[in-house]
């Protein structure tokens, strides 16, 4: 490790870098970033000390020296005794945070701006003793106006929100702007019809400060619905030399449902838009991760030239949402379809609107199979908004996977089932589930030895919807058989696929 004094605080030149040379020295190289060539290195010696000569860094590089002698032995500070009362079930997450007084759930981010070079910024990181972390991003006379940074937060709860940006100027005499702040909402991929939210700017003049050197907090007021992020800017306008330490931004006031519905009122569907039946069952897999576990394939298999079966896959991003790739998730597509399965989909990045096409779409008649996984159900808070309201089960996040103890096994369904006919030797098991309970109006189509709900469907309008609440997590000891891992689970699935589609 290099000693901190080794190491330039932005970009600089004919660094030279000093050690002890240990013994065995054979070669060094240096790795610069983010361009990550690599050049050898050749020292000067002097008095037993290793003297590298690093002509230019301009971000930060990365210095390898091989020895042959051995690794020094890792030692640690002793960690700090904490004497403290237990963690509650929030203190570990597994239950949703408290909310504010009023009942408004809390939010608050802090964001440290960041300078890495390129074309985002007109500023440049300097120490401050004043900031927060120790330092700024600073803008000066002799620089170009332009984004100092840019720094992103993700909310992904619908409502209006402030941002208070912490900023400072040299000198407040001067009747110009120095600062113009703002918050924009950006989704990458906008829905058709939805607008987007245009939220205010606020110039800042130099005399707008009450003090010169004086870091002061200046408020803007932005809103926020429930895809995309919103990335919280500050643009040097010139003029003195100013300063930004971080910006707060925090939730004020959680939009009411109407608000959010207002939003997507665009989503509402075609007039005349019906499901397009034929004599074949159409089949879309929406598959998530670790899909190819489920064994869907194997599972439909045997409908033959009954079904036809189409696949799209998923991918999600903080800055992206949810995306399907092989199909586009609007009206007319999806009212091709007989049955729609998610595979363990995070469906997150879906807005309200799209769960509201979704419901639409199985009130209108169509069929929906939702397999549980890591990522879907109330897992990570994933079907918070809308999906209530037609699922079979009632929700249990953010954390509402648990391992079971003991495992749980597939009990032979009752007679009168759609999967009365399913066989097994060895039970298929469960090692972890989501912990959700079946709704009243529901039916359990497969319980576990205890009776726990694990397939649950319900009519919804015109259509149904069924869902597994089993997931391919864990590892089966002698004995056991992963359920994912028996012929019984795809006949299970295969009943679950015609069930739903009324067949």
């Amino acid at each position: 490790m290099l000693a901190k004094e080794n190491v330039p605080s932005g970009p600089a030149k004919d660094v030279a870098v000093t050690f002890q040379e240990p013994k065995g020295f054979r070669r060094a190289v240096l790795v610069n970033f983010p361009s990550c060539d690599v050049r050898p290195m050749e020292p000067k010696r002097e008095g037993g000390q290793l003297v590298f000569a690093v002509e230019q860094v301009p971000y930060w590089a990365m210095l390898l020296v091989e020895a042959d002698c051995p690794m020094p032995v890792a030692r640690y500070e002793k960690a700090a005794e904490i004497k403290s009362a237990a963690p509650s079930a929030e203190d570990l997450q597994l239950v949703p945070k408290a909310e504010a007084v009023g009942g408004k759930p809390t939010w608050r981010d802090v964001l440290e701006p960041e300078n890495w070079g390129g074309g985002e910024t007109t500023a440049e990181r300097v120490k401050d003793a004043d900031a927060h972390g120790g330092g700024a991003v600073r803008g000066k006379p002799d620089r170009p106006p332009g984004c100092m940074a840019n720094t992103y937060s993700y909310p992904r709860i619908p409502g209006k929100y402030r941002a208070a940006f912490r900023l400072k100027v040299a000198d407040n005499t001067m009747d110009k702007p120095v600062f113009r702040i703002g918050v924009a909402d950006c989704v990458m991929h906008p829905l058709p019809g939805v607008p987007a939210i245009s939220n205010p700017t606020l110039q800042i003049k130099a005399t707008d400060f009450k003090n010169r050197n004086v870091y002061q907090e200046f408020t803007v007021i932005f809103e926020h619905a429930d895809m995309g992020f919103v990335g919280v800017g500050c643009d040097y306008q010139g003029n003195v030399e100013a300063s930004w330490d971080r910006a707060v931004a925090e939730l004020v006031e959680p939009w009411r449902l109407q608000r959010l519905e207002e939003h997507y009122k665009a989503m509402a569907p075609p007039k005349d838009l019906e499901l397009q039946r034929d004599e074949k069952l159409d089949v879309l897999v929406i598959r998530g991760l670790w899909n190819r576990l489920y064994r869907i394939d194997d599972a439909l298999s045997p409908l033959g030239d009954q079904a036809v079966v189409s696949s799209a896959y998923t991918t999600f991003h903080q800055q992206q949402d949810t995306q399907l790739s092989g199909f586009k998730l609007d009206w007319q597509p999806l009212f091709t379809q007989d049955v729609v399965v998610l595979a363990n989909v995070e469906t997150r990045g879906l807005g309200l609107g799209q769960v509201r096409m979704i419901g639409e779409f199985v009130q209108q008649g169509g069929s929906l199979v939702i397999l549980g996984g890591l990522t879907t159900l109330g897992q990570s808070g994933n079907m918070q908004r809308g999906w209530g309201e037609f699922l079979p089960v009632e929700l249990n996040g953010p954390w509402e996977i648990r391992k079971c103890e003991p495992a749980v096994e597939f009990t032979s369904p009752a007679k009168d089932s759609p999967l009365a006919d399913v066989k097994w030797d060895l039970p298929p098991t469960v090692f972890y589930r989501h912990i959700v309970k079946a709704k009243s109006a529901a039916t359990v189509l497969l319980a576990g030895d205890h009776g726990e709900p694990l397939l649950v469907g319900t009519t919804c309008g015109k259509g149904r919807v069924v869902v597994f609440t089993g997931t391919v997590l864990g590892q089966p000891s002698e004995g056991q058989a992963a359920f994912w891992n028996t012929q019984a689970w795809k006949a299970v699935l295969s009943r679950a696929v015609t069930w739903a589609a009324g067949k």
